[in-house]
């Protein structure tokens, strides 16, 4: 997976958050945390990364969880 898409080079930081503008552009890393504890990585492991972007898809399974009037007060998800 790494190999794949570390060659795609694609796209631009979005340069109106401050968080994503500040990131170097060509640092790519991934990291796979399992249930049963091991931690799998590769690429710039020790690079600080934003979430900036992700951050909705990560929050997505929570919000989904929610009661109808909480969704509606959360982006309606």
């Amino acid at each position: 997976m790494y190999e794949l898409c570390r060659a795609d080079t694609s796209g631009t930081p979005a340069d109106y958050i401050p968080e994503p503008a500040a990131v170097q552009p060509d640092s790519f890393g991934i990291c796979l945390a399992t249930a049963d504890r091991p931690v799998y990585g590769n690429g710039d492991l020790d690079a600080a990364f934003t979430i900036q972007s992700i951050s909705g898809a990560l929050a997505l399974p929570v919000r989904r969880q929610m009661p109808p009037c909480a969704r509606s007060a959360h982006g309606g998800i």
